[in-house]
């Protein structure tokens, strides 16, 4: 028995009647109760506006939000209180970054270097500043089992480069990058290095000068602390050196009609009332940590990933990416996909039986085109995981990979006639082909879950003769697009466009006439996806691209 789950109430309860295994802890983890109790603490006897009030209730809520900011200094080994910057999260950190020092530091000409696996918060602000400035980002890529060589970083980071910006741990790989290594090498060269922190820092300790960082970022939730609550570290000397990132209360210094002057670090940087509770929790979820220790936490997390990779290697049809045998700087995250099943489809089997997962791109879709896949399923763990945790989800997993989730109701709560026009609809395959001379052809893509299709259809006359589709997805999308195309064949260009309004207003919940709904024919039966908001992307993609094909007849064949 794990001692520390009993901390956890959320991990106490049944999914789907079976017990709950949280695997999605790369996405957020759970709070414990010291942290749940420090914030609701805050909140029953101290709230109040900080730094705005002469009053002694002010005063004390001042001092918890400073007092956590020295928390958070000490924590990662910070110089000065004033390094430790509140945020959001680690995306605002990192945007502020961007915003901040990259506008005003990076020139024309200049290099931006990254990893290819980086984090689309890590990516996509520097894409704006590249765009921006006219530089240039220069990606590195990991080999075959993760890993960022020596000779990757020294071609890759070069004179001309200006920023590297590198997450510490690959939220989709589990890799830890030698942050340590790539800050030389970008010191060396006139760079400043930015470390995305958010996935290593609930795993092993982190401290900024043996990093040989310049910027951190981390979010407080994925830590044990409460969402909305984030952390940007920088250097004393960079930060007084960039202009604020928002500007309004708290962050000016002297505001008259036509100029304002702003106010010294850390305040510079946080305008706006604060999130006083978070960083109470933030403090609270710190001190937890220190509480747990990293040795024990690495320990749990190592034997959890040791079982679970040994098992995976015996399950065929199973790839995972970076490999099973790679133990060495990998965190508790492995991502992998079932041959032949869509990982919402292995999600939904796995959460049938109690299992939490994450499947999709992870915020991370160039890493995806790299590896060839439009998606991946990923587990992840938590010291306060177990080995029954573990043993649930290869159970489960097992029965993915025997086919499982071609035939299983995957999502639960759908009531009988959608798992019957499911099965009915997944063991047929007769509308995924390309159509014989089609006059309209149209893609459809569903990035979150990497549904893609492309749809054909066969017009004369104003009438729909024939449609089908072919592409990759979910047995939510797949079903739901083939249906479509019974549903629309006979009927006028107009009709299926109407008919498309329909389904997609009747999944989002928005239209609830059962006369109205008849009109959708077999349709009808996959109504309760309303319910699953994971899944109604997934269910409207064929329907979509059927009304933007009629109604754009964007690429009209022929």
């Amino acid at each position: 028995m794990n001692p520390w789950t009993e901390d956890f109430p959320i991990l106490n309860q049944k999914m789907r009647g079976k017990r709950l295994a949280y695997l999605d802890n790369a996405a957020t983890v759970q709070r414990p109760l010291a942290v749940l109790n420090a914030v609701d603490e805050f909140y029953r006897t101290e709230n109040a506006n900080p730094h705005r009030g002469l009053y002694e209730l002010s005063i004390q809520a001042t001092k918890r939000y400073e007092d956590a900011r020295h928390t958070v200094k000490e924590f990662i080994g910070a110089e000065k209180d004033c390094e430790v910057i509140f945020t959001r999260n680690a995306s605002e950190s990192l945007n502020l970054v961007a915003y901040s020092y990259g506008m005003a530091f990076v020139n024309k000409g200049d290099e931006i270097a990254l990893p290819v696996s980086e984090h689309h918060s890590n990516i996509v602000p520097w894409q704006m500043v590249a765009q921006a400035k006219g530089a240039k980002l220069v990606y590195l890529y990991p080999d075959v089992k993760g890993r960022l060589t020596d000779e990757e970083i020294e071609s890759k980071i070069t004179s001309k480069t200006k920023v590297v910006v590198v997450a510490h741990v690959s939220n989709v790989l589990g890799s830890v990058y030698p942050v340590r290594k790539i800050a030389d090498r970008a010191h060396a060269v006139g760079a400043v290095i930015v470390v995305d922190c958010a996935q290593s820092i609930p795993h092993y300790p982190v401290n900024v000068k043996e990093l040989g960082a310049d910027f951190i970022a981390f979010s407080g939730h994925k830590m044990m602390a409460p969402m909305g609550i984030g952390v940007l570290y920088g250097r004393e000397e960079l930060l007084n050196k960039m202009p604020p990132f928002l500007r309004g209360g708290e962050m000016i210094e002297y505001v008259h009609e036509q100029s304002a002057t702003f106010a010294p670090l850390p305040q510079k940087f946080e305008a706006g009332t604060q999130n006083v509770g978070g960083a109470v929790g933030l403090e609270a979820a710190i001190h937890y940590l220190q509480k747990v220790g990293y040795d024990r936490i690495h320990r749990t997390e190592q034997e959890l990933l040791n079982y679970t990779l040994d098992e995976m290697a015996k399950i065929p049809n199973l790839t995972v990416y970076g490999g099973t045998e790679n133990r060495e700087n990998r965190c508790g995250v492995i991502s992998f996909n079932v041959d032949g099943v869509h990982p919402h489809d292995v999600a939904g089997v796995l959460d049938a039986d109690g299992v939490a997962i994450r499947v999709g791109h992870h915020c991370a879709q160039p890493l995806m085109e790299y590896l060839g896949v439009n998606a991946t399923c990923r587990v992840s763990f938590y010291f306060y995981n177990t080995k029954e945790d573990a043993v649930q989800f290869i159970a489960s997993l097992k029965k993915a990979c025997g086919g499982a989730a071609k035939t299983s109701n995957t999502d639960g709560v759908m009531d009988s006639a959608y798992r019957k026009i499911i099965m009915e609809y997944s063991n047929s395959d007769y509308n995924k082909h390309a159509i014989e001379n089609p006059t309209i052809t149209l893609n459809g893509v569903n990035p979150s879950c990497g549904d893609e299709i492309t749809l054909q259809l066969r017009e004369k006359d104003g009438v729909i003769e024939d449609a089908g589709y072919t592409g990759i997805g979910c047995q939510t999308s797949q079903v739901s697009t083939s249906i479509m195309c019974d549903v629309v064949r006979g009927k006028t260009a107009q009709e299926a466009v109407r008919l498309a309004k329909l389904f997609i207003g009747m999944i989002r919940g928005d239209v609830t006439d059962e006369k109205q709904l008849e009109d959708l024919e077999e349709a009808i039966a996959l109504r309760d996806v309303a319910h699953m908001p994971a899944r109604v992307k997934c269910a409207v993609l064929g329907w979509r691209t059927l009304e933007d094909a009629v109604e754009g007849k964007t690429d009209k064949a022929g």
